[in-house]
């Protein structure tokens, strides 16, 4: 989608704007990486890998801006949401699973978090595809924002 910026003063000018989602991660205890993606004004729960260097089926993909489209998984027989242009990394969806032995590197979603990892991710995932899609008709191309673990903060 192209907006006019600008005016009132100021030069105007045309850019093209993106559309994003946003996944923040929050935790990573060395068994899962805990995380908050942001839809429009709601949100789901993630879980991934834990970071290990960008193994393939062992980490978490590296930080970054992905475009995303909805494509169909051969694997899951569904629309799922797949991420591109992932540094040496291909195949990364958004799908549903509870716990990290469920993914090889994709990011699960979920309603809500449990001991384990995430629940209700079917109805998650159903959630995710619905906006995104609604998102791409309205808004044209959607990318997703992948945050690393903020640094924790020191308390003196």
């Amino acid at each position: 989608m192209r907006e006019r910026v600008g005016g009132a003063g100021s030069a105007e000018a045309e850019v093209e704007v993106v559309k994003q989602f946003t996944l923040a991660r929050i935790s990573d205890d060395s068994v899962k990486t805990r995380g908050r993606m942001t839809l429009g004004e709601s949100y789901v729960s993630t879980l991934e890998l834990p970071w290990r260097e960008n193994a393939r089926g062992k980490s978490c993909i590296p930080p970054g801006t992905y475009p995303v489209a909805i494509t169909w998984s051969t694997r899951f027989k569904q629309l799922l949401p797949r991420l591109f242009d992932v540094p040496e990394r291909d195949g990364i969806l958004i799908h549903a699973g509870n716990t990290a032995k469920d993914t090889e590197g994709c990011i699960l979603v979920g309603m809500t978090n449990t001991p384990a990892g995430v629940g209700s991710s079917r109805f998650a995932l159903q959630h995710v595809v619905m906006d995104w899609l609604g998102m791409a008709a309205r808004e044209g191309p959607v990318s997703i924002i992948v945050t690393g673990i903020p640094d924790p903060v020191e308390v003196v």
